[in-house]
């Protein structure tokens, strides 16, 4: 952990910072750094006062004016900044740094843990493990490094490879509180519940009341009680949905607002009649016409078309029928659009974009004004094989959703049944016939799904988010 400690500290500096003066501290840094451009100390001081107080956009700012100075910066000042933008989500910049200071730096084993978790972050898991593997030749029985080989092995789905890794930590240590919580993490992830289970009472042996063991327990209960055809919160919903119960679905909906997360509440509202929906927020939200948006984003025999599925196809994380994912009988990648160096962000970033502000300014969300606001674009590709489809979901916490068509097979648009549509299930339904160029943008918390089509040809899109 890096502290703030100053080879030669100004006096001003640091008795603004014991005295937790930071607004003093801050602007002295910072009239400090604009005296002293080259002064790498006083730069130190200011991103780590901004850390402290959690100002990752002027961190940001910060390192963008120095893009062209980072190689000459000392390891501190590069693995302070690091740290900072790994924190802020800034994954591109965050890797170029640490990528810096991973050549210079041999000796610090944080290092390579901050830079392969950026890496992974930014979906670039053959480069991740590159890494980790690299370190782990150095540092063998180090569990961090262990742990992020066992992450990016699962991403990878090489799962009892990461399942061995996962349980050899806990070998080495056998009182290491992550090493049995990832792997009950693990277990939750492939529905091997019992065995979530064990691990997590072991975190609770080790660290008593632990939130985040004691939450997870419960979240893994809840799936014990559903399995056992005992209702939880989202099934006592949709079975008085079922029953046609308006009201008393109303009545339940209000009073566990607070405990249900946001984007499955107002999923929830998506699948409620008219008048419930402007009891609970307002059915404009909720109106397919006004809310679902299609354009034409490439023609059908783009190039770029071509080159997308290429590289969709060669992608290292492309898994069959990947674990606790909707896709069923198809391929799916790990993340592929936060990386601004891959060939997906270069294609699709601006265009993605435009459209996206465009929707946000002209459909029902333009009084929110997110279409002002700094948010990221996540993405993952998706191979369809004949039967393949997309089960009913939603995207939690996340603002817009979308997909873009690059392939459709040829024969299932002759027929009737909607085969292959993306279907958007609430209301008056809605089903959407895609076509390669085609992209369609709708808020994260409407219920999707694609129907099932018999073809010999293939399925292809991206989908993607628009979160903070």
């Amino acid at each position: 952990m890096v502290t703030l400690t100053p080879q030669n500290p100004s006096t001003t500096g640091l008795n603004t910072f014991r005295n937790s003066d930071l607004d003093i501290a801050e602007s002295f840094f910072r009239d400090e750094s604009l005296k002293n451009p080259h002064d790498q100390e006083s730069l130190y001081n200011l991103i780590k006062i901004l850390d402290l107080r959690h100002k990752y956009k002027d961190i940001n700012n910060i390192i963008n004016k120095n893009t062209n100075k980072i190689k000459t910066w000392n390891n501190s000042l590069l693995f302070l900044s690091g740290k900072s933008l790994l924190k802020s989500k800034n994954y591109n910049q965050a890797c170029k740094v640490l990528g810096f200071l991973n050549d210079k730096q041999t000796e610090k084993i944080e290092v390579p843990i901050l830079y392969s978790e950026s890496l992974f972050r930014l979906g670039d898991l053959e480069n991740a493990n590159k890494i980790i593997t690299s370190s782990l030749r150095k540092w063998p029985k180090d569990p961090s490094l262990m742990n992020n080989k066992a992450i990016i092995l699962s991403e990878l789905g090489h799962y009892q490879e990461a399942e061995k890794t996962y349980l050899s930590i806990i070998k080495l240590l056998p009182n290491h509180f992550l090493g049995y919580f990832n792997l009950s993490l693990f277990y939750e992830k492939q529905y091997r519940l019992e065995e979530a289970t064990f691990n997590l009472k072991c975190c609770l042996r080790i660290v008593p009341d632990a939130p985040e063991a004691l939450e997870a327990l419960d979240r893994i209960r809840n799936k014990f009680i559903k399995s056992g055809n005992k209702k939880d919160i989202k099934d006592i919903i949709y079975n008085l949905f079922a029953k046609k119960e308006w009201e008393k679905a109303y009545l339940s909906l209000k009073s566990k607002q607070t405990e249900i997360e946001k984007t499955q509440f107002y999923a929830f509202i998506s699948e409620m009649p008219t008048i419930y929906q402007d009891k609970l927020a307002s059915s404009d939200y909720f109106n397919l016409n006004k809310i679902v948006k299609s354009y034409n984003l490439f023609e059908s025999n783009d190039k770029d078309i071509d080159l997308l599925i290429s590289s969709l196809k060669e992608e290292s994380s492309l898994k069959w029928d990947r674990v606790d994912k909707p896709t069923r009988n198809g391929f799916q990648t790990h993340e592929i659009l936060m990386n601004k160096n891959n060939i997906y962000f270069g294609i699709l970033e601006n265009k993605l974009i435009t459209k996206i502000k465009e929707y946000l300014k002209h459909s029902m969300f333009s009084k929110l004004k997110y279409f002002n606001k700094s948010l990221n674009l996540s993405g993952w590709g998706v191979i369809l094989k004949s039967g393949g489809k997309q089960e009913k979901h939603i995207h939690p916490r996340s603002l817009i959703s979308g997909v873009l068509y690059l392939k459709t097979p040829n024969t299932y648009t002759k027929k009737q049944n909607h085969d292959g549509n993306l279907l958007f299930p609430t209301g008056e339904k809605l089903y959407i016939e895609p076509k390669p160029g085609l992209l369609v943008l709708f808020p994260s918390y409407l219920p999707h799904e694609t129907i099932p089509f018999q073809s010999s040809d293939e399925r292809i899109c991206i989908a993607f988010n628009y979160q903070p």
